[in-house]
């Protein structure tokens, strides 16, 4: 049981006899330790890696080494060029789950008019992290074609798929009339 008492008038622990005024619970601001102060200024921060060259990661997505092509179509998640995307959306129907997301997300990266029909054709893909991709991908395209699969995407979404849905509304065409 607390003493109602000391509850209602607390007293200062450097004077219990007085009322509480709280100086001993925080020093004064000037005294306080910054645990940013501790932190490297920008310019001591290492460079980003750099990132990996498009003419050896287009001759690996033709390689006949599964880990070179794997490694090869994530790459092209982060690099930008338009030769990769023949292959890229053929890697859209490999058996390995892995290999298709990164072929979505690698043509979301790379959006041409070419993949906007084998990407839709893919949103029935069984796994959900691929659908995700497929999404993302779709939402890059800025292609009109896109929007009716993304809304019927987003009806019939599973948590995998549903999280990749708002950026891509962002890059989505408006239409000026309704539907």
């Amino acid at each position: 049981m607390h003493d109602e008492n000391a509850i209602l008038n607390p007293t200062n622990s450097a004077d219990p006899d007085g009322p509480f005024d709280g100086s001993d619970v925080l020093d004064p601001v000037d005294a306080l330790d910054n645990p940013l102060d501790d932190i490297d200024p920008l310019e001591h921060i290492p460079e980003a890696e750099p990132q990996a060259d498009p003419e050896e990661m287009l001759s690996w997505l033709q390689s006949s080494d599964r880990q070179q092509k794997m490694a090869a179509a994530r790459a092209f998640c982060q690099l930008e060029d338009p030769r990769a995307t023949p292959l890229l959306i053929e890697y859209l129907s490999d058996t390995c789950p892995l290999m298709r997301v990164s072929a979505a997300y690698g043509l979301g990266r790379n959006p041409s008019p070419a993949a906007v029909e084998p990407l839709i054709r893919q949103l029935e893909d069984w796994n959900g992290y691929v659908r995700k991709g497929v999404v993302w991908a779709l939402g890059n395209c800025g292609d009109r074609r896109c929007v009716p699969p993304l809304l019927d995407a987003l009806k019939l979404t599973s948590p995998p798929c549903g999280s990749g849905l708002p950026a891509p509304w962002d890059r989505c065409p408006r239409s000026t009339t309704k539907p």
